[in-house]
């Protein structure tokens, strides 16, 4: 982003906003991957970046399609007033573990760091957006431990 912004100005003069704004982005980017990985052993960002070489641009937007559509789903089911103890909450956290054994690969001290970054949130900076709505964990948790026994 950086090279394309510096090759824009050298051949116009004039700067090339959408570049600079890109570098921006990318920079707060950075920051707040930094800012994550506080919240990680060495030992897990070790892991990470390990399991990071194997992952794809298309297990990305998989991923991010799974979330988006479990966030909404969740939602729906909170808005409509669903039980947590119910059949279709429980297939949710069913869902819901799944994406996290996804990201985590099953790694406790992965999952030690996820749960510390959760904790927090109260710390993260306002640039950050919270992933899931208002209430979402919270039915969740409810959904989690209605179902703990069932399995």
């Amino acid at each position: 982003a950086i090279d394309h912004a510096e090759l824009a100005m050298h051949s116009s003069q004039q700067p090339d906003w959408a570049a600079l704004k890109k570098i921006i982005e990318v920079m707060e980017m950075k920051n707040n991957m930094d800012w994550v990985m506080q919240h990680y052993s060495e030992e897990a960002r070790a892991r990470l970046a390990e399991r990071g070489k194997s992952w794809t641009t298309e297990m990305q937007v998989k991923a991010e399609q799974d979330w988006k559509d479990l966030i909404r789903d969740v939602d729906a089911a909170r808005s409509a007033g669903l039980d947590p103890a119910s059949p279709e909450a429980g297939a949710l956290v069913e869902r819901w573990n799944r994406l996290i054994e996804a990201f985590t690969g099953g790694d406790p001290e992965i999952m030690k760091g996820l749960s510390r970054l959760y904790a927090n949130q109260a710390n993260w900076p306002a640039n950050v957006q919270k992933p899931v709505p208002e209430g979402f964990g919270e039915f969740m948790k409810k959904a989690a431990a209605a179902h703990k026994n069932k399995d």
